[in-house]
């Protein structure tokens, strides 16, 4: 039961920012690091995702300044779990924030607290409780899998058959050294920007309600998380390379490429466990529900904002390029957007 307790504090401490996708960076300072996959691929696979990177709006750059009239924000993409490479992005970071009037982040910490009071007070949420369960939900070999993935971080097979679809594919997100961190983990620069700005004393808000990440997967629908699943089943093995590959991406400013890396990796070694058309269905739904429809609320918000303002605001990095992007909604709502070279 202690590692399910461990499970619940990791979900509620990613929440600070966002729903870990396969793909997001992870705690590499707490953690031994994997390969760099970049540096073993064929290099026509790299140079086809660099490609599409690059084609989509606004690709790279984790520092960005958009005004319009006199308000004034500064966008900071960020990474929500530890590495020590974040030192750097913080102290590039604090002067903006000191003299900002209000600081932004997706979810504060309170936020964090309410995911975790509703899953400890709705277990029906978390666990299945009638119904077919994973082991019948998923075929004998997606089982085999799934259940050594996950008794791999302590969670025996027959509580990893209760567990609901959204819980089951955030859970094999976390390696085990993660779960073992517990919320140190997630001291990110996201944390590092709040303690700069509550040193500061300056006002801290949410960009949003609590995201309740059982609610995201809701609307994908269970064949979508499934599918979801699947996939992250078949990337548990390699998931310290795909942390160090991500977490590298994103402190060069590609975080643009991480999102293809980490949507294209898999598809590669899938093809004939995974029915391609339903991985390119799910993972544009994943994109849609968990990144663009929280990246129209977000912009909503900002544009708000009286002239005047100086704000930043700290978003994982995932939500800042392509279409309905924050830079992209931003853009075409009329502010002037300026790329800052950070570290």
């Amino acid at each position: 039961m202690q590692r399910l307790a461990d499970i619940g504090r990791a979900i509620a401490g990613a929440m600070i920012g966002a729903v870990l996708p396969a793909g997001v960076p992870a705690a590499a300072a707490l953690c031994p690091y994997g390969i760099d996959l970049r540096q073993v691929m064929a290099p026509e696979d790299l140079r086809a995702m660099a490609a599409r990177a690059k084609a989509a709006p606004f690709p790279v750059g984790n520092f960005w300044r958009a005004t319009r009239g006199d308000l004034e924000l500064h966008l900071i993409g960020t990474m929500h779990l530890d590495d020590p490479r974040h030192d750097d992005l913080a102290d590039f970071a604090r002067p903006l924030i000191e003299v900002a009037d209000i600081f932004f982040l997706e979810t504060t910490r309170s936020g964090m607290e309410a995911t975790q009071a509703f899953m400890n007070a709705n277990p029906a949420e978390t666990y299945i409780q009638d119904g077919p369960t994973m082991r019948e939900l998923l075929d004998p070999e997606e089982w085999q899998r799934y259940a050594a993935a996950m008794e791999a971080i302590d969670v025996p097979p027959f509580m990893a058959a209760l567990f609901q679809p959204w819980l089951a594919y955030s859970t094999l997100t976390l390696t085990p050294c993660i779960l073992d961190a517990g919320l140190h983990a997630f001291i990110g620069l996201d944390e590092r920007l709040h303690g700069i700005a509550w040193a500061a004393d300056v006002e801290i808000a949410s960009l949003e309600d609590p995201p309740l990440i059982h609610d995201l997967f809701d609307r994908l629908g269970p064949e979508r998380g499934l599918t979801l699943l699947r996939k992250i089943i078949l990337q548990a093995p390699d998931l310290e390379d795909i942390h160090t590959t991500t977490a590298n991406a994103y402190f060069s400013g590609d975080h643009r490429f991480v999102w293809e890396f980490s949507t294209t990796f898999i598809a590669a070694q899938s093809r004939d466990r995974i029915d391609p058309e339903a991985l390119e269905d799910a993972v544009a739904g994943f994109e849609d529900w968990i990144l663009a429809e929280r990246n129209r609320g977000w912009v909503t918000l900002l544009k708000a904002l009286p002239d005047g303002t100086r704000a930043v605001v700290a978003v994982g990095a995932a939500h800042l390029s392509g279409h309905d992007g924050v830079l992209d909604l931003l853009d075409r709502g009329g502010f002037a957007l300026e790329r800052l070279n950070g570290p």
